[in-house]
């Protein structure tokens, strides 16, 4: 099916009627998350129509490109110039729109606008990882109020995703087999507004069995829960759901003031687990399960740089012990 009921040249398609009609279909699709809309209408409204929304696709090229950089990188957000890293992302849906472009006018291989444009160097996004050490998340947890132990406490030790945690439903719990069925996140829809929506991706959807450490913060949860009649497993202590920006100014921020740490992201509480669980010597295969990843590609990547052995001993001790081990049989 055609957009514009016809086959057209670049030259007589203009950007901004194309990028709507595109976004639409691709709501309706269902293809991306709604916080995956969110972005890309963000991206529409605060760059691409007012940079391009005149310019046909035919005006597309490198040239046209670094021009967009230079303009949109004196666009401030919050009063701060975006970084390369946004403007990539911006690149990502304007990449999508054309392509489905040259598909739908059947414009063939000859339309390449992006030939001789590179994406921008970024910095190291896990640069900003600061994991909290066991003895750090215990004197963090002693500072917390008694209603939000059990969250940080299982936040730490599981390694959920803030949405995945929120969301939780007493349901999702199998008390007798000790398993956590993760089915569900609290998450931006379109317009910007929380809303239950599905796990980030279906590796996200999964279950996982509870270790003694994961066990024993949702039966201290369970009791809260059971108290102020939450509808969602960890509730605010009215028994309402879980509004992550109150929890950070509210809780977080203080509770980390309070106990004399600098200001970090709640989502290192994941990090945290992810560098702990490595640092024991647990196996790679099951720390991205529990996490949600599709394999151990992240878990070696990003966190491998972070993590010391959890017994004290330098790197190579044990594969020194191991190979002492055997001189003795060789003699």
């Amino acid at each position: 099916m055609l957009l514009f009921g016809g086959k057209k040249a670049p030259d007589q398609v203009l950007f901004e009627g194309y990028a709507w009609i595109w976004y639409d279909l691709l709501k309706d699709s269902g293809r991306v998350s709604e916080r995956t809309l969110l972005g890309y209408k963000s991206y529409l409204n605060l760059y691409l129509i007012p940079f391009f929304g005149k310019q046909a696709f035919a005006d597309l090229n490198k040239g046209t490109f670094d021009k967009f950089v230079s303009w949109a990188k004196k666009q401030k957000l919050r009063k701060k110039p975006i970084t390369n890293e946004t403007v990539n992302k911006i690149f990502v849906p304007l990449k999508m729109m054309c392509r489905d472009a040259a598909i739908e006018y059947a414009w063939g291989n000859t339309y390449n606008p992006f030939f001789g444009f590179k994406k921008l160097p970024e910095d190291d996004p896990y640069e900003k990882i600061f994991p909290f050490s066991p003895g750090e998340q215990e004197d963090l947890i002693a500072q917390l109020p008694d209603h939000w132990k059990p969250f940080f406490r299982f936040a730490f030790c599981s390694g959920l995703r803030q949405g995945e945690q929120i969301g939780l439903k007493s349901g999702d719990i199998d008390w007798a087999k000790s398993l956590l069925h993760v089915r569900r996140a609290i998450t931006l829809d379109e317009n910007g507004k929380f809303v239950e929506g599905r796990t980030k991706n279906r590796y996200s959807r999964r279950t996982i069995k509870l270790t003694q450490s994961m066990f024993e913060p949702l039966k201290a949860q369970k009791r809260i829960c059971d108290r102020v009649g939450g509808e969602y497993f960890f509730c605010s202590t009215t028994g309402k759901r879980v509004r992550p920006s109150n929890l950070r100014k509210r809780v977080w921020i203080p509770t980390l003031e309070k106990a004399n740490f600098e200001i970090r992201e709640m989502k290192q509480t994941r990090h945290s687990f992810a560098t702990v669980a490595l640092s024991c010597g647990e196996n790679p295969l099951w720390i991205a399960k529990v996490m949600g990843h599709r394999n151990t590609d992240m878990i070696i990547k990003v966190y491998s740089r972070y993590i010391e052995d959890g017994n004290g001993s330098p790197d190579g001790a044990r594969l020194d012990k191991a190979f002492q081990g055997t001189k003795g049989k060789d003699a």
